[in-house]
């Protein structure tokens, strides 16, 4: 009943979002059976691509309720393609996936911007999470400088608590900081804004209270702004990131004695294995992104040969050869590896890391996790899925799911006498020729592990980023930091679609991964060993690498 309950709220607040739409006169409207077609194609993609989509809504018979629900609720006159976009985001949010989500715009497009940057129109602030709370932590205008560190109160006179209800109807999350995680794109985003937020009137600013740092509160009108300035005002660090300019991952130290060292991962998807891979899988998305990457780090316009693009990307197997080799020489007692800024990729990142420092051995324990993947004949073709059977003693079929990867290193769809760990060798050299180099030497399985390993996460390490900071957790590295809105007991690795008469975007969730099976609760939130505390933060004065210093702090308490 309370489900129910709760899917009739978000249909009024749709309801009322619709009504606070200022289109023009001449807004063209979608015909009502255009858009239950719309309806119709959506439901049909998620029962055939996700895993799951009922388990979190109340069932089947609940989703398709709710499917019904939406279809009744178009006017026999049409919507527009906004109207239907806001009416259509309650429906989405109830499947309670982080990653299933529906969009006016091109979400490949926002996956593509190099820095992981949000570039929408909104509020001149950068903002972060702490505790269960939204702060700023840098601002686009110099009146604004006395911000830094306050913590968001109300939005238009409506409660940060009230949001934090509203945008779990708007919006699948994993756990309540992905929830938070969402209310921060959206007041970076004039579509956000209006989709949480139906009081608001004036487009052009906005009413946002803040409890500064001193504890009092202050209520201002901000400005929207169309386009972010390119610099900002934010608090002075203390630490000296490496920098990510050429290549990322990206390396330094702490100090002339090289005791400390620093690694920095900002995206799963910035390193040359990661498109080898997907030159193997004949990926679309390879040549785009991997351009983007090249211009990045290159500062040059990209070649047409897709090897010669491929070369120009610098690779994550020569960055750790040359991280270990230099922690081994200087006798580096701890590195610092921080993801805190990481919204996901390629895993494959974090085995080529783990081979490095702790070596196949490691593998073991990090294999406890698992994943389950649906197959659909909207997301595989007959030749992948030949790829996916080889070896299988029952091929699969579409609309199969794949259950082998629940079953470990050692699965037995490896040839007799092969173990699991040489199966996972013979893939890698055949996906990754830049990894498939280092490991036919075996030159540097395990060649250094320092005595301590930091692990500083953010509520933006997401998806691939987040598996990274999960297997160090079961390596046994600290983290350190903000716990990650992605939950470990989640779904993910999606589908892009697009309905074909809104028009609008959307993706779903292929898989099901359980990275702590048996342990729902860590399985839903990752908290780090030392959590960064609004309090620790003010203490720091709002330092950007807060949680790096918090790090810091642990070590020199440790000695």
């Amino acid at each position: 009943m309370r489900r129910e309950i709760c899917c009739a709220a978000a249909l009024i607040l749709a309801a009322a979002l619709l009504a606070e739409v200022s289109s023009s006169q001449d807004a063209e409207l979608l015909s009502r059976d255009k858009l239950i077609a719309d309806v119709r194609q959506l439901v049909s993609t998620l029962e055939s691509v996700h895993p799951d989509p009922y388990i979190n809504g109340g069932g089947k018979i609940a989703f398709h309720r709710r499917a019904h629900e939406i279809m009744r609720a178009i006017p026999e006159e049409g919507m527009t393609r906004e109207e239907f976009y806001r009416l259509m985001l309650p429906f989405v949010a109830a499947v309670r996936d982080g990653h299933t989500r529906i969009s006016l715009e091109d979400i490949l497009a926002s996956m593509r911007n190099p820095l992981g940057a949000d570039s929408s129109i909104g509020l001149p602030l950068g903002l972060e999470i702490v505790d269960q709370s939204i702060f700023v932590k840098c601002v686009y205008r110099d009146d604004l400088k006395h911000l830094l560190g306050a913590v968001i109160s109300s939005v238009e006179g409506v409660s940060f608590a009230e949001l934090v209800e509203r945008q779990k109807k708007m919006r699948g999350y994993d756990n309540y900081v992905s929830n938070l995680f969402n209310i921060m794109l959206n007041l970076n985003s004039r579509e956000g804004m209006q989709s949480i937020l139906p009081e608001w009137k004036y487009h052009s600013k906005m009413i946002v209270e803040f409890r500064l740092p001193c504890g009092e509160l202050d209520k201002r009108e901000i400005e929207i702004v169309d386009q972010l300035p390119e610099h900002s005002f934010e608090p002075p660090s203390k630490i000296e990131l490496p920098s990510i300019e050429k290549s990322d991952p990206s390396y330094g130290f702490l100090g002339g004695d090289k005791k400390i060292g620093i690694l920095r991962v900002d995206s799963m998807s910035s390193y040359r294995e990661a498109f080898e891979s997907l030159k193997m899988r004949r990926s679309e998305f390879l040549e785009n992104w991997a351009r983007i990457r090249y211009r990045q780090f290159n500062k040059a316009e990209p070649p047409e040969d897709v090897d010669e693009l491929l070369a120009g990307i610098p690779a994550a197997s020569a960055t750790f050869k040359s991280l270990v080799e230099e922690m081994k020489e200087a006798g580096t007692e701890t590195l610092i590896i921080d993801i805190s800024r990481n919204r996901g990729g390629n895993s494959l990142l974090s085995d080529i890391l783990i081979y490095f420092l702790y070596g196949w051995d490691a593998y073991e324990a990090v294999n406890k996790s698992y994943a389950i993947v649906k197959y659909s004949d909207l997301n595989i073709d007959p030749d992948m899925l030949q790829m996916v059977n080889e070896g299988k003693r029952i091929p699969l079929e579409i609309s199969d799911y794949d259950f082998d990867l629940v079953l470990g290193p050692d699965s037995g769809e490896a040839p007799q006498g092969v173990s699991g760990t040489d199966m996972k060798k013979r893939r890698y050299m055949q996906f990754s020729p830049s990894f498939g180099e280092v490991l036919k030497s075996d030159t540097y399985e395990a060649y250094y592990l320092p005595k301590d390993v930091f692990v500083i996460t953010g509520a933006s390490t997401l998806s691939s980023g987040y598996v990274l900071a999960a297997d160090f957790h079961k390596l046994g590295a600290t983290i350190v930091g903000v716990p990650s809105g992605q939950a470990g007991n989640a779904f993910g690795d999606v589908s892009l679609f697009q309905l074909d008469n809104s028009g609008l975007h959307f993706s779903v969730s292929r898989k099901r991964f359980y990275a702590f099976p048996g342990d729902p609760e860590t399985g839903e939130l990752l908290r780090p060993d030392y959590e960064l505390t609004y309090d620790k933060l003010k203490e720091y004065n709002f330092d950007p690498n807060a949680s790096v210093l918090l790090a810091l702090e642990v070590l020199e308490k440790s000695d």
